[in-house]
């Protein structure tokens, strides 16, 4: 319990966990919770966009790792990232098929997985200046913050460039805090994200009702993130885009020809021609041959970029040496990228 009186041995000041605090969460309920956590993520992105479960689902992430060893955070944040990923790229399955999802997703549980071990071992060493309000309500839920936000960075950029789609700041696109992404970019608004509901979090580890002036940091935080507008613009004019989703056969296991995906773009392009447009747009993956050095699908791209009348953006895999990029091209209609 929180003490509420000073005494010989405690200062009004001094943060004293109640027992329930202390002990944690058995390690069965732990992986339960997170595996619920995890899909409530999911549907606070823009799919379903219940933008304030993100709260839920980090404040109950962060309960289940306190007092954790280092297997039982990496279990907890697999289940976290399992529950999570596999909803969260059901797509993958459609479009390229069951194994590289499954590949994916499993290999993103792990590093989340891997992610929840400092954040496990940032709770232990900071259990130790409980006395220390500065540090129990303000800088936990900075380290933490900063250790999530980390690990974030870190899965969206690693291994092959990563997969930066599942950030927390990209939760809020319905809600009422995208404005603060203008200022502090969507890695600041996880960050602040997380650091709010990493003070709720020591708020109740602090004994919740009992000691309401805990609440101050994670109401700054929310109160900041709601009244800061949105960083200011002005009118640069105005772009006709024509977008093109050809649908063509891209999944790794789809029966296809060479030149097939790029066929399907042209002919998802067709109806478009005639319109008046500053830039035509393909999606990733829609040129499956190297136009920088096949002569044939260089003037394909040519030739339509004449008859839109506007250059064309596509992305293909283009090859320097003995490396493969993934490239973005604006190719015009003189037949120069």
């Amino acid at each position: 319990m929180l003490s509420t009186a000073p005494s010989q041995t405690d200062t009004p000041t001094r943060v004293v966990a109640p027992a329930a605090a202390r002990r944690g969460v058995p390690l069965w309920a732990a992986i339960l919770l997170a595996a619920i956590a995890g899909g409530l993520l999911d549907l606070s992105f823009p799919a379903v966009g219940w933008w304030p479960l993100t709260f839920v689902s980090i404040i109950l992430a962060l309960c289940t790792i306190i007092r954790r060893s280092i297997g039982g955070a990496f279990l907890v944040g697999a289940a976290f990232g399992a529950a999570f990923y596999f909803i969260h790229l059901v797509w993958v399955g459609t479009y390229l098929g069951p194994v590289p999802w499954v590949a994916l997703a499993g290999l993103e549980a792990v590093l989340f997985g891997v992610g929840a071990i400092p954040l496990a071992l940032a709770y232990r060493w900071t259990d130790r200046a409980r006395g220390h309000v500065i540090l129990w309500f303000v800088g936990v839920p900075l380290l933490v913050a900063g250790l999530w936000t980390v690990r974030e960075l870190v899965m969206g950029s690693w291994p092959y460039s990563g997969f930066p789609w599942a950030r927390i700041g990209m939760t809020q696109a319905n809600g009422p805090l995208p404005e603060a992404a203008s200022w502090v970019g969507v890695t600041g608004l996880s960050f602040l994200i997380v650091a709010a509901c990493a003070s709720l979090v020591q708020w109740w580890r602090a004994g919740g009702l009992r000691r309401m002036a805990g609440l101050l940091p994670a109401a700054v935080i929310v109160t900041a993130l709601l009244v800061v507008p949105q960083f200011p613009t002005g009118d640069a004019g105005r772009l006709d885009i024509g977008w093109v989703q050809g649908n063509g056969p891209s999944g790794y296991f789809d029966d296809r020809t060479p030149g097939d995906v790029l066929a399907a773009q042209t002919t998802a392009t067709a109806p478009l021609l005639g319109e008046d447009m500053d830039l035509l747009v393909w999606p990733e993956g829609a040129v499956d041959s190297d136009p920088l050095t096949d002569p044939a699908t260089a003037r394909r791209l040519t030739d339509l970029a004449a008859q839109a009348g506007a250059p064309l953006l596509a992305n293909a895999a283009t090859a320097r040496g003995s490396d493969v990029f993934n490239t973005s091209i604006l190719w015009d209609g003189q037949g120069t990228p």
